[in-house]
C-alpha cells in the first residue's frame, strides 16, 4: 500500500427524516493539499479529480467527524439538528420503525434534499461514501429513492462522482447506502443529492 493516505468519507444518514452522520477515513502520511483548484465540466478537468486506482487499504480513518455542512432544507421543528453537527457526530439513532422520535435523529421534510459537507481542506485519497438511514414507511417517512454524489475542490464548481447503491428495503432497520469509487477522489467538498418521495427522511 502507498504511504499516501487512504481515506474513506462516510455519510451516515439515518432515514426517512434523516440523521446523516458524515464520517471519513484516512491512513497515516496523508497527502492533503490546501490549494483550491477550479473544476470545470470538461472531461480533462474531471480527470484531475481522479487519482490512482483504489487498492485495498490496510486500515482507514474517519475524516469527516465534526465537520460542518449545509443543507438545502431546514430540519423539522420537532426533529432538529440541535447543535449543528448531528449529521457528522458519528452518533446514530436506534433501529425500529417508531424510533424516529429519538433525539439522535434529524428529520427533513419532503422533496429533494441536498447536503454539502466541507472537509476543511482537499483530501486526495477519498474512495468511499456511506449513508446510513432509518428504513421505514411509518409516520410519513420513506427511505431515499436515489443519492447522487458530487465533489468539488473550491465549493463552487462540482463534478459528478457517481451514485450510491441503496440496499433492499427492510422495515424498521437502519440501513446503509454506499458509493465506492474505482479511483481515489481529490476533493474538499462532498455533496449528496438525495431524491425521495414527498415524505420525511431521517
Amino acid at each position: 500500500m502507498s504511504k499516501r493516505a487512504q481515506q474513506i468519507f462516510t455519510l451516515l444518514i439515518i432515514a426517512a427524516m434523516l440523521l446523516p452522520v458524515f464520517a471519513g477515513c484516512v491512513t497515516p502520511d496523508s497527502d492533503n493539499s490546501d490549494t483550491s483548484v477550479n473544476i470545470s465540466e470538461t472531461e480533462s478537468e474531471v480527470q484531475e479529480d481522479k487519482g490512482d486506482p483504489v487498492t485495498e487499504p490496510e486500515f482507514s480513518t474517519v475524516i469527516s467527524t465534526g465537520k460542518p455542512y449545509t443543507t438545502s432544507v431546514e430540519a423539522g421543528e420537532k426533529y432538529p439538528d440541535s447543535y449543528g453537527i448531528e449529521l457528522t457526530d458519528n452518533i446514530t439513532g436506534p433501529a425500529g420503525s417508531a424510533e424516529y422520535k429519538d433525539v439522535n435523529y434529524v428529520g427533513y421534510p419532503g422533496g429533494t434534499l441536498t447536503i454539502t459537507l466541507d472537509l476543511g481542506k482537499i483530501h486526495t485519497k477519498i474512495y468511499e461514501v456511506r449513508m446510513g438511514y432509518l428504513s421505514t414507511t411509518n409516520a410519513g417517512i420513506a427511505p431515499p429513492s436515489g443519492v447522487k454524489i458530487k465533489i468539488s475542490k473550491d465549493g463552487r464548481k462540482y463534478t459528478d462522482a457517481g451514485e450510491m447503491t441503496i440496499p433492499e428495503y427492510v422495515d424498521g432497520d437502519r440501513l446503509e447506502a454506499v458509493f465506492t469509487s474505482e479511483y481515489y477522489i481529490r476533493a474538499r467538498y462532498i455533496r449528496l443529492e438525495i431524491s425521495k418521495l414527498n415524505t420525511w427522511i431521517f
